[in-house]
């Protein structure tokens, strides 16, 4: 499956055939096709595979997480892994050619959304498991995902390694201060969205801003 994952990458969705699977693993034509019966069964196969790898690694991460210094180094060099490499491409290639296919294009679209889903919940188990406010960890995760989804849709037009690792460093300290900036804001803004006294009610109540 990994020189599968590996030709879809390099070929595309569109140029994979089981032949070239074939060749790659150095077996004949009928190898693949004993377990593969077409093409639809074989990207079914790779998309379940890098799912599950995905899977695997996010949960990982999102553990690694729970003991580190800094959980958002991890998060960070996670998500990394994730996007800009194979498996993100085989992703984005499976999800285009999935819009022209009516009946693959469903399938492959909510199995590559489960995958997501679960990816985006670990990580802000873990974030708020290691003192990061529910809300706080929803946008660490939004913003950092979506930063590294938009490197690795155009990894290849982008920086060299050096540059990009010097980005995601300095990605982190950006958070760092959001982080710390948000936190020294929240005290007044709680106290300055105080709801209005109920006339006779003898109280007052408070409520914070989403």
């Amino acid at each position: 499956m990994e020189a599968a994952l590996n030709l879809l990458s390099e070929k595309g969705y569109s140029r994979l055939t089981i032949q070239d699977v074939a060749e790659a693993i150095g077996a004949s034509r009928g190898a693949p096709v004993h377990h593969y019966a077409n093409r639809a069964a074989l990207i079914r196969a790779i998309a379940d595979y890098t799912c599950e790898t995905a899977d695997g690694m996010n949960a990982k991460g999102a553990q690694a997480c729970l003991s580190a210094e800094d959980p958002l180094q991890v998060l960070i060099d996670t998500l990394a892994e994730f996007f800009l490499g194979p498996i993100f491409v085989a992703h984005l290639e499976i999800l285009s050619a999935a819009r022209a296919d009516p009946h693959l294009g469903p399938w492959l679209r909510r199995r590559i959304v489960k995958s997501r889903a679960k990816r985006e919940q670990v990580y802000i188990d873990a974030l708020t498991r290691v003192g990061y406010s529910e809300n706080e960890a929803r946008w660490i995760y939004f913003l950092t995902s979506n930063f590294l989804r938009g490197m690795g849709t155009f990894d290849n037009f982008g920086p060299e390694p050096q540059t990009r690792r010097a980005g995601l460093e300095k990605w982190k300290l950006i958070l760092h201060e959001i982080i710390a900036a948000n936190r020294l804001k929240e005290p007044l803004r709680r106290s300055e969205t105080r709801t209005p006294v109920e006339p006779g009610s003898g109280r007052e109540t408070t409520s914070a801003l989403p």
